[in-house]
């Protein structure tokens, strides 16, 4: 039986295949049938098919450094495999042998692989169906609770589709990605991690609304609560890249990082402009039953402003009451 194995630059076999087992992928990546820990070695470098003479051809997918002969420096995109002629990629080499190292176990296709930690809880059905549930619920709670207006259901039913339909297509940019990039999809997982994120995000968005109300103008809970926003952000990517490929943890920390830095100053810097150019203050959905003009005062004018905006509203209730009043008795 032919075998092909992977040996390190050490010279030890670090993964090997029965060749009845082609086509067959190669690379850094863990959902590779073969993979190589190599820092020359794309996530997913090569592809090894078998040509209708039955001989092995080693291609290239997405390695930049290319194939190449052990001690040639001649780059190719793709290469015989045989018993008598090796193929190089990065620091790691791939060969055709008739008996296989037995100090090295037969890899697995890694994408039969079961889940783990918490991706193993993000993939059960009923977690899955309860996020769904909890995107409902929530949705309808936005509506009925927080929107001005007497149907308060149709408010409910509306945002709960409009949720609902936000959080799909996000989900789904992530499941095609996946599906191309690493043939798996793994829409209820994104799904779960989308929910938690969108929950989060809309308990952090309260807290900023009652921030303005509570301690307007306190810069050290602005900047707090700014980096809870950016923190949310990294977590929601992060976790995202994880579900779609469970291989790469330093790439994918280093993306989210960086990330989660230029959402942090952007977010401040649009608070900051709002906070000098604009008279009005964003508040929680849950004080809009009061008049629109009644907002949180972060200084004297705006206090004074709001004041008399509520004298004017009672002011317009009583005149509209006393009218009436008057009607109903001219009528009797």
């Amino acid at each position: 039986m032919s075998w092909i194995e992977v040996v390190d630059p050490m010279g030890r076999v670090v993964a090997r295949r029965t060749a009845a087992g082609v086509p067959c992928t190669i690379g850094s990546s863990a959902d590779n049938t073969l993979v190589v820990e190599d820092p020359g070695v794309a996530p997913y470098h090569a592809r090894i098919d078998r040509e209708v003479d039955g001989s092995l051809t080693v291609t290239v997918l997405g390695g930049s450094s290319g194939l190449h002969r052990p001690g040639a420096p001649e780059r190719a995109m793709a290469l015989a495999l045989t018993p008598s002629a090796a193929v190089a990629m990065g620091g790691s080499i791939i060969r055709l042998v008739d008996e296989a190292s037995r100090d090295v176990p037969v890899s697995p296709q890694a994408a039969d692989l079961p889940p783990s930690g918490w991706r193993a809880f993000v993939a059960r059905r009923p977690v899955q169906w309860a996020s769904l549930a909890v995107v409902t619920v929530m949705g309808s709670a936005i509506g009925y609770f927080t929107l001005p207006g007497s149907d308060r259901a149709v408010n409910a039913l509306v945002w709960s589709a409009v949720l609902l339909v936000s959080e799909c297509v996000w989900v789904g940019m992530w499941a095609v990605t996946g599906r191309v990039r690493h043939g798996t999809a793994r829409f209820g997982q994104h799904f779960v991690v989308a929910t938690a994120i969108t929950l989060l995000g809309w308990i952090v968005g309260e807290m900023e609304s009652w921030q303005e109300f509570l301690v307007p103008g306190a810069t050290s809970v602005t900047v707090l609560l700014t980096a809870l926003t950016a923190l949310i952000w990294v977590f929601a990517l992060l976790a995202h890249l994880r579900v779609m490929n469970r291989a790469n943890w330093h790439k994918h920390v280093r993306l989210a990082a960086t990330f989660g830095v230029v959402v942090f100053l952007l977010v401040l810097g649009a608070r900051e402009y709002r906070g000098q150019w604009s008279n009005d203050v964003e508040f929680s959905s849950v004080l809009k039953a009061w008049p629109e003009r009644l907002v949180p005062a972060k200084n004297p004018d705006q206090l004074t402003a709001s004041l008399k905006a509520l004298q004017a509203q009672l002011d317009h209730d009583g005149d509209a009451i006393g009218d009436a009043a008057v009607d109903n008795a001219g009528s009797d």
